[in-house]
């Protein structure tokens, strides 16, 4: 209060904000003034919900087949096939070849989005081959999203020309 009083002294009597901030400051000194303002007033009581409504249905179902620290395989519908993101090591092969068999029986062309894919070691790409190769009697097997270094590989040791194998678009890294 004291600093009040000294401000007071020392500003002119004609000054803009004077004239502005003691009837604020009045209204603020009140208990009613207070109560009144828009911060202290008590928030109205929200309703709860009696019952928790569904979300709305989505327009696209996500299969998640695989999920782990390194590797996500999801299966798609359209077209009919995989997205493989992360990593394929020997330890997650068992993982890739579990998500390959769940679309084994699909009678049509299967694409594979490898576009999220940070590492494919040999076995795993093996893998891949074999799937195409058992499949080249009804349908191809395409890679898109292929890293252009695992491109060069397969092409390297020959398996661009695997029966039922497509290296589809290649991936922007």
């Amino acid at each position: 209060m004291a600093f009040a009083d000294a401000a007071r002294r020392t500003r002119p009597a004609d000054d803009r904000r004077s004239r502005h901030e003691a009837p604020t400051a009045r209204e603020f000194r009140t208990r009613e003034g207070r109560a009144g303002g828009r911060r202290d007033a008590p928030r109205p009581e929200r309703a709860q919900p009696d019952a928790v409504e569904p979300a709305p249905p989505r327009r696209v179902a996500v299969d998640l087949l695989v999920l782990t620290a390194e590797l996500r395989v999801v299966r798609t519908y359209a077209p009919h096939g995989l997205r493989i993101t992360g990593v394929v090591d020997p330890g997650a092969r068992r993982h890739l070849c579990a998500a390959l068999d769940s679309i084994a029986e699909v009678d049509d062309d299967v694409l594979l989005d490898l576009s999220g894919l940070e590492f494919l070691d040999l076995g795993g790409l093996r893998l891949i081959a074999g799937f195409a190769r058992d499949r080249a009697d009804r349908r191809h097997v395409e890679l898109a999203g292929l890293l252009p270094h695992l491109r060069h590989v397969i092409s390297l040791i020959g398996w661009d020309d695997t029966p039922g194998l497509r290296l589809g678009v290649a991936g922007a890294h």
